[in-house]
This record gives C-alpha cells, structure tokens and sequence, in this order.
C-alpha cells in the first residue's frame, strides 16, 4: 500500500527527542549546539528545513524556546542553533552535559526565498546572534555558488567578543565572487578592522542596487 505523503511531512508541534552531540562557544554568553535525532527516520523527515526557519528547542523539565536554524541540511546530521544565554530556559540549556536527551518541534516559519532568488546578487546583513539565523543563507548560497551572482555579506557586533561565527570568516571571504566587511559598533583595545554601524559601512561600499536582493 502506497504511503501516505503527508506522512513524509514532519508534524511541527510533535516534539522529536534528539541528544547534544556538540557545542561551542561563538562569543561571550553565545554558544552553538548541535542536536542529532534519535530516531533515524524521524530524521529523514525532519531534514527538510529552509534557511529563514526556526525550531523550538526544549531542555527537558525546564521549557522550551525558538531559535532560528544555523546551518542547512546538506551540512551534515546534526541540527545546529545559536543560543544566547539571557533567561531561565537559555541558561539551563547552556549548563546540558553532551549526552543530554532534548527535545526539538518545527521546522516552522517561512523561509528566504532562495528558488526565486536565483541569478541575482546577493547582500546578507548579520549583527551580534542575530547573525546566526543568516548563517545558513551563505552556506546554502556557498554550496550553491553557479546559482547566485556576487554575495556581499555585512557581519557586525556591538564589540569584538559579540562577533559570531568568527572561525568562518576567511572561508566565506575567500569563497568565489564573495567578499565580506566586518565592523563593530565602538574602537576596541587590539581591534584593527571596520569600527561604524553596519549601515554606515553599507554606505561606504554601497552595492550596486542592480539585480541586487
């Protein structure tokens, strides 16, 4: 008997048990955590994600909170989110042990519409963690690259120790027809980049509106 193919469609508001396989810190209070799912064909149906949407992660017995994802499938088999510790939720699940047993519900949202986007140049604006949920716009663009025209990306942060993702930026910057400007808000001690809001380094290298999203 032929399957159903809603069932092929992962239910968002069924939580998936998956275990923290990994995590690292990204800045001060900013960690990145890896989940895998543990049931390998929940994993299959859940591996659809676009970039743009979000999960909510729930450390168990505490509560659960929605973060945007931070990588694309095609990166490996582990789901990846950004998460800043600044509330009771963020903070319990920034004390889980690798090993620990967490539970995930989406994909949910709406995503970029990176299909329809194809051909034109593209500018990703990132600030602090709010980067995070951007990451997976240039790995997908990245790993897609004949796809898309030139991609400028705008990385900022308040200070040096907020700047996500830093161990990235020499891939992304080297990368074919891609070039990168990072900046943070106020002069730093040992800081010798971009010092200016995001929006005034925009100014500055201003590119081309033509064809550009």
């Amino acid at each position: 008997m032929m399957e159903n193919p809603k069932s092929q469609v992962p239910n968002p508001m069924r939580p998936y048990l998956g275990t923290l396989v990994g995590t690292k810190k990204l800045a001060t209070n900013i960690r990145l955590f890896q989940i895998e799912l543990d049931d390998p064909v929940e994993r299959e149906k859940f591996f659809v994600w676009r970039p743009g949407q979000f999960l909510f992660f729930s450390a168990l017995g505490v509560g659960e909170a929605p973060f945007g994802f931070a990588n694309i499938p095609e990166c490996g088999p582990a789901i990846e989110v950004a998460i800043h510790d600044v509330g009771h939720v963020t903070r319990h699940i920034h004390m889980l042990p690798l090993g620990s047993t967490v539970g995930i519900r989406g994909p949910l949202g709406n995503h970029f519409p990176m299909d329809e986007i194809k051909g034109q140049n593209i500018v990703v604006l990132g600030g602090g963690i709010g980067g995070a949920p951007l990451r997976p716009v240039i790995q997908y663009i990245l790993s897609h690259r004949a796809d898309y025209g030139h991609l400028t990306i705008f990385w900022a942060a308040r200070s040096p120790d907020l700047l996500v993702f830093t161990d990235e930026y020499d891939e992304w910057n080297n990368a074919p027809d891609t070039e990168m400007h990072v900046t943070i808000d106020r002069p730093a001690e040992g800081w010798t980049g971009n010092v200016g809001l995001i929006t005034q380094i925009l100014e500055q290298v201003a590119p081309s509106p033509e064809s550009t999203t």
